[in-house]
């Protein structure tokens, strides 16, 4: 685990990016499988310095797609450190993720948008005390004009957080503000073809909270028919779907539309 650890840190240049990114990939799924084993054992002194050094990391790279490896890497510790009582045991990493959402730069904005997509139950048993912040965080970062690319992490961070939310009808509705914007990215990802990542967000969404979309229904089935035209189907993961029929068979199976 050192030896990965330091590929990422003062051997970084060394090995360099596609190194650092195995590095970072390696240490993530060590730190998945054998945190009980090693985490808790370490004095709380070099416990404190792992995490420091992380978001260090995090902040100072400069290549994408290690960038992205190391936020998956830094996501996994903090699920870890996120107790049974739902007590956050590392605050510097909610002080962390709102810094990089207030970043005037866009690589970090997506870093901060990234981490919570990947672990949005982060803030335990103090998200209550959260919510207008992160509701904040989320719309502003849903419509930043001045990056595709931050909208677009956006919609997975939101859709993700309202996931675990499936349930909670009220904080559905204080988060209804997000459903606009997050319909208009995933249309505009879908024009650009370059991923299926916010589509297939919109359709889970459309599975697993779809009273949410209601206010929304009638220009989600339009824009979906305008946009899939011309379109048979449309790739989303390792599955080819006919966009269409499954739109409206998702909406109708929750009875929000007829079937004439």
């Amino acid at each position: 685990m050192q030896l990965l650890f330091t590929a990422l840190t003062s051997e970084r240049d060394r090995v360099g990016e596609e190194g650092r990114q195995l590095a970072a990939v390696m240490l993530r799924r060590t730190i998945a499988n054998e945190w009980d084993d090693f985490f808790p054992k370490v004095a709380a002194e070099q416990q404190a310095q792992f995490k420091a050094d992380l978001l260090v990391m995090l902040q100072a790279e400069q290549s994408k797609n290690v960038r992205k490896k190391v936020a998956d890497l830094v996501a996994e510790v903090a699920r870890n450190l996120v107790d049974e009582d739902g007590n956050n045991l590392w605050p510097e990493f909610l002080t962390f993720l709102f810094e990089l959402a207030n970043s005037p730069a866009p690589e970090l904005k997506e870093a901060a948008l990234h981490l919570f997509g990947s672990v949005p139950q982060v803030f335990g048993n103090q998200e209550a005390q959260y919510l207008d912040v992160i509701k904040r965080m989320l719309l502003t970062s849903l419509t930043d004009a001045s990056s595709f690319d931050v909208r677009f992490v956006a919609v997975r961070a939101a859709v993700n957080f309202l996931l675990i939310h499936d349930k909670e009808s009220s904080l559905q509705r204080q988060f209804s503000d997000l459903l606009a914007p997050v319909l208009t990215v995933t249309m505009e990802s879908v024009e650009k073809g370059d991923d299926e990542a916010a589509l297939k967000s919109l359709i889970d969404l459309a599975e697993t909270c779809p009273k949410y979309l209601r206010p929304q229904l009638e220009q989600l089935y339009a824009a979906c028919i305008k946009i899939f035209a011309d379109k048979e189907q449309v790739r989303v993961g390792q599955h080819y779907i006919e966009p269409r029929p499954c739109i409206r068979s998702t909406l109708a199976r929750n009875s929000f539309v007829s079937d004439g």
